[in-house]
């Protein structure tokens, strides 16, 4: 049996990446593809765990409108997503928390 041609290596390395930073994310065979399911359908995106198990595997890449949303999901810059384009983070932390600090900008 052959291995599958990978479309999108570079879309799967950075949407694992950004997977293993995330900290509601689980690991790579321990629910992340239903995980990403889920959280992309609590947005409207509704997609098969086929299609998620491809575009982390690189056999496919998502359409840039399902990337922005993957990219809302793991709070990641969409072009550096979709892309590779520089400004992997958004500044956003990937776990809800609150703080009572008031960031400050440069």
């Amino acid at each position: 049996m052959s291995e599958r041609p990978k479309k999108s290596p570079a879309f799967a390395e950075r949407l694992n990446q950004a997977c293993n930073q995330h900290s509601e994310c689980p690991r790579l065979n321990d629910g992340r593809l239903t995980w990403l399911r889920h959280e992309l359908g609590k947005r409207g995106l509704f997609v098969s765990l086929e299609t998620v198990r491809k575009w982390c595997s690189g056999e496919a890449a998502p359409r840039q409108d399902k990337a922005k949303l993957l990219a809302e999901v793991l709070a990641v810059n969409p072009s550096w997503l979709f892309m590779g384009a520089p400004g992997q983070f958004l500044g956003l932390d990937p776990s809800p928390t609150f703080s009572t600090s008031i960031p400050l900008r440069p």
